[in-house]
């Protein structure tokens, strides 16, 4: 055994100082998985809950062997560390075919978006005429139904600067709703999802009312166009169809209390 060891160390010493480096680069390299900050999909990097798709592909590629690290940029920084290669995974992110990646077939959720007000009789969502005359708060280049009524409304109202109170931020929630509950704005489009997290969380969620519109749009997780970022989304997307045929998928999302229908199936 001694003299084992000792062939071992010797044939290890005698490996070029460069082969060694990158022996040493491809054990170490981490598979990097980044996003925006969107709790409840895509939540802090230290926290405790990392979000759901955060979650689900940490489960599949740790299981895969992979050194998986979790970094929260901003929204178009994260886009673009994907594109250029820089790292190996994004994560709910909406099909863009303007944007050099592959976009997995596996759907993480469905981005649901609802109207928020201050607390008042629940009312339909009748379409975005209803939002007339109101003073309407949204999130600057977000898209709430893929260029859609919704957002084909707030362009008109935008252009025409019709009581678009736009905020500038990679947070948005953290203006719109106090300016919601200070009487700023009237109304603001958000993520069901997100909207209840955030103020669940804030302690308000019996100050607003929340209007499902019943429009949205499929998230998806993005990967590199290269041969390497092909075979990961490969993989990924085999191991999301496992992952729903076992339970695995509905146990991840029920730990963050969303609702059913932003449950893609």
């Amino acid at each position: 055994l001694a003299f084992a060891l000792s062939c071992l160390l010797t044939l290890t010493l005698a490996m070029p100082a460069p082969a060694r480096a990158q022996a040493e680069t491809r054990e170490q390299k981490p598979f990097v998985i980044t996003a925006d900050f969107w709790c409840p999909y895509t939540c802090a990097e230290h926290a405790d809950k990392q979000g759901f798709a955060v979650d689900i592909a940490k489960e599949i590629f740790e299981g895969l062997g992979e050194n998986v690290v979790y970094k929260v940029l901003p929204f178009y920084r994260a886009y673009s560390q994907i594109e250029t290669g820089k790292y190996q995974m994004a994560v709910a992110l909406v099909e863009d075919d303007d944007r050099l990646l592959l976009f997995s077939e596996e759907i993480l959720a469905l981005d649901r978006t609802a109207l928020v007000m201050r607390k008042t009789n629940n009312v339909p969502y009748t379409g975005p005429g209803m939002l007339d005359g109101l003073k309407v708060g949204a999130a600057s280049e977000y898209t709430y139904d893929d260029g859609g009524e919704l957002d084909q409304y707030l362009d008109v109202r935008r252009a025409k600067h019709d009581h678009i109170f736009e905020v500038y931020s990679e947070t948005p929630m953290k203006s719109l709703l106090p300016m919601l509950l200070s009487g700023r704005i009237d109304v603001f489009p958000e993520n069901i999802d997100v909207v209840r997290h955030v103020a669940t969380r804030e302690g308000v969620i019996d100050e607003i009312t929340i209007i499902d519109t019943g429009l949205g749009i499929e998230l998806r997780a993005g990967f590199p166009r290269t041969e390497e970022g092909a075979a990961n989304m490969a993989k990924f997307d085999e191991a999301m169809r496992r992952m729903r045929a076992s339970g695995r998928f509905d146990e991840i999302m029920s730990a963050y209390a969303l609702e059913l229908d932003s449950q893609a199936r």
